[in-house]
């Protein structure tokens, strides 16, 4: 899985003092860690207003969809960057339907932020941080952002060494995006892995799945006949609801069918459940939105651990509406163990008699 880097460049901050009213920029980075350019991210930069003011923002990076919320002045009602001196936060936006932005292996300057010390300010005898915050990130990568921090560094006294925590894992679903899309038009079906991330893979735990439809074109159509391919020895498919509605709607939910041919070309998968939608006068499923086109829900299978191995759930197309491609996306449940967040020091400058310092400390979200 790829990560998405966000952070300040503060290499020209060195002469920086923190005097009320002084002014300084600072370039918002963007870099992937495969260098491959991806669908965009959305970020949020989180900021103590009764110490900084943000009076500027510049230069922000191209993109199909770009925006920010410079001048509307919101406030951080939620906390969502887990720091109850942040009070205000900007939102900045980037989105390529074509998956073709930010690539390659240099960073990308993804706006450049003035701040302003508010009137009645002091950074020369206080500290503050500014957080970074992402809300979405590209299908298939987390989310690293290093926080800045500003003002006056103050010794402390060597805390007592704490025992390391062990690591904690977590199940990381994701889809296959290495497959093209055929041509078009085509029908699409995937999973909605966005509400998954709490998921371990203990034994016994369960998890629903959102199976999802739209067609590439937004055209209604005559319906779908879709395949859903597991491995029952690590999940068991314990319910099927809120199928979406048709003129003829059916499921195999309960009849435990065995994958006998091997549609999906992978020996692991061993069961199946078949999903069927038709319409005669092709008036189902249109619009530029995603359908739901059930939710599933499994199950880790009794004796299994996905804390100690991968799966894959697949998608193959049974019928499609005529004149219209198949475009299935699998996905993947896989390992992942969440490692101590580093702390990034960065550098320190005279400002009078007084030891003014900078530094980054890196945060991750998927």
């Amino acid at each position: 899985m790829g990560i998405h880097y966000v952070y300040f460049d503060n290499s020209d901050l060195i002469s920086f003092i923190g005097n009320a009213g002084e002014e300084f920029s600072l370039p918002l980075k963007f870099k992937s860690s495969d260098g491959i350019p991806t669908t965009g991210i959305a970020v949020e930069v989180y900021y103590d207003s009764s110490l900084l003011k943000i009076v500027a923002v510049d230069d922000q990076l191209a993109a199909m969809i770009v925006s920010n919320t410079f001048g509307q002045d919101l406030a951080d009602e939620t906390n969502k960057d887990s720091d109850v001196n942040t009070d205000k936060h900007i939102s900045f936006l980037w989105g390529d339907f074509m998956g073709n932005w930010a690539g390659g292996t240099d960073p990308h300057t993804l706006a450049n932020l003035k701040f302003k010390v508010v009137e009645g300010a002091n950074l020369t005898n206080t500290s503050t941080s500014i957080r970074i915050k992402s809300s979405e990130t590209a299908t298939g990568y987390t989310f690293k952002g290093e926080d800045l921090k500003l003002g006056i560094e103050t010794p402390e006294p060597e805390p007592e060494p704490e025992p390391t925590p062990e690591p904690e894992s977590k199940i990381i679903f994701s889809t296959d995006s290495s497959i093209n899309p055929p041509a078009e038009p085509y029908q699409e079906v995937y999973f909605d892995n966005s509400g998954l991330s709490e998921a371990t893979g203990s034994e016994g735990e369960e998890f629903t799945l959102p199976l999802m439809y739209k067609s590439s074109d937004g055209s209604t159509t005559t319906g779908l006949g879709v395949e859903v391919y597991y491995d029952s020895s690590l999940l068991i498919l314990v319910a099927v609801d809120d199928q979406l509605a048709g003129m003829v709607v059916s499921n195999t939910f309960g009849q435990d069918l065995a994958d006998e041919t091997n549609k999906d070309s992978d020996g692991n998968t061993d069961k199946f459940i078949n999903f069927l939608w038709g319409d005669f006068v092709a008036g189902w499923a249109g619009g530029t939105d995603p359908h739901t086109l059930a939710n599933l829900k499994f199950k880790v299978a009794e004796g299994a651990d996905l804390t100690e191995a991968s799966t894959s759930i697949r998608i193959e197309e049974s019928a499609t509406a005529i004149g219209y491609n198949f475009y299935g996306k699998d996905i993947t449940l896989s390992v992942d163990v969440d490692e101590i967040p580093p702390e990034i020091q960065g550098f320190s400058g005279e400002a009078g008699a007084q030891s003014s310092s900078i530094s980054m400390d890196e945060n991750s979200s998927s």
